[in-house]
């Protein structure tokens, strides 16, 4: 993980009319010390430098709020620096329009669509300046908030139905923070192969019109994770083969209540931990049942792969978000001052629609 720190440039106001023209003012939301969003977060003017050799210069067109960049705001990821961390670009996924390319580089040129391939890349601005092989190009034709979501949730979902264990139409899986964007997805690509999900939510928003949009993009069954335990669970799990996957992305009783789901000898995926308490692995059910769990990070996963059998990846994810057969639900937000508390919003643990600023 790194965050991309802030580089701008001192303009002196007696430079001439023609380097004024040059000159890119946009905006950018900043941050030098870990703490609470609302707290440390700047909206800011930025003047976004020319590339240079193998850089390219990209007008955001839209950007969402990613749980990763919240976390690390926050700390989450400090290891050791201290509360002051200098000036940093928070932002990770977002898609950008190609406006000047520096030299020595292929592949990318003006005008083209980017989105970027790695954590950190500083994407809450409004113009950036950053190494090309930081970036993919993707076909334009997407409208821009959902172009903007498919570097991470997309090919995050797919991956954990396409890579991690052989799944068949019939089979059964359960996940939690099925409400999440991931768990969203997770939801759609499942009910196009025929796979039936249980989607344990959390309690809070567990009413009839939370369940019902669920339930309306594919998914089987859904529940909280204290009923789990209760009488009205073996019923339910009458109704459906025993789950032979799990996906875990809260840790915690969420992840237990996971686990305590699965057949004998299925697997449990973990790709994040959302409550931010451990996943109880002395748990005498994995014993019991020989369970087996593994962790997931996409970034991992992609760089195991070749340039070449990456790029695939990317496209035959993308491509059901392409052709419409799943969708990213939006909320969209102005990239203003008013910006800071929309990420405020999304830290709350119950969000059903991805934040996206444009």
């Amino acid at each position: 993980m790194f965050l991309l720190r802030a580089a701008t440039k001192k303009h002196s106001s007696s430079s001439p009319a023609s380097s004024l023209l040059q000159k890119r003012f946009g905006h950018a939301v900043v941050f030098e010390k870990f703490g609470s969003p609302s707290e440390v977060l700047k909206f800011v003017k930025y003047d976004a430098p020319k590339p240079k050799s193998n850089e390219i210069f990209i007008k955001v067109l839209a950007a969402p709020i990613h749980k990763f960049d919240v976390a690390a705001i926050t700390g989450h990821f400090d290891k050791g620096v201290g509360g002051q961390v200098g000036q940093f670009f928070p932002g990770s996924e977002g898609v950008g329009e190609v406006q000047e390319v520096g030299s020595g580089v292929n592949g990318i040129s003006v005008g083209d669509w980017v989105v970027p391939t790695v954590l950190g890349t500083g994407t809450w601005r409004t113009e950036l300046t950053a190494p090309a092989k930081n970036f993919r190009k993707i076909e334009k034709g997407l409208k821009v908030e959902q172009a903007a979501t498919l570097s991470v949730c997309v090919p995050t979902a797919y991956a954990l139905l396409n890579s991690i264990v052989p799944l068949y139409p019939g089979d059964t899986i359960v996940q939690n923070i099925a409400s999440s964007t991931v768990g969203q997805l997770v939801i759609q690509m499942a009910a196009l192969r025929n796979i039936t999900t249980i989607n344990i939510v959390f309690p809070r928003i567990y009413d009839a019109e939370s369940r019902n949009k669920l339930k309306q993009i594919g998914g089987n069954a859904v529940i909280w994770s204290e009923y789990v335990d209760s009488p009205g669970m073996k019923d339910l799990l009458t109704e459906h083969e025993p789950p032979v996957y799990g996906i875990n992305g809260a840790g915690g009783n969420d992840g237990l209540a996971v686990l305590k789901l699965l057949g004998k000898n299925a697997v449990c995926a973990s790709y994040a931990n959302t409550s931010k308490h451990r996943l109880d692995v002395r748990s005498p059910i994995i014993a019991q049942n020989n369970l087996k769990l593994v962790g997931f990070n996409l970034e991992t996963f992609l760089r195991s792969k070749s340039p070449q059998e990456a790029e695939a990846f990317f496209n035959e994810s993308t491509s059901l978000v392409r052709s419409g057969k799943v969708n990213v639900f939006i909320e969209r937000h102005p990239f203003n001052e008013t910006f800071l508390s929309s990420v405020a919003r999304s830290t709350e643990r119950f969000l059903e629609r991805k934040l996206v600023f444009r």
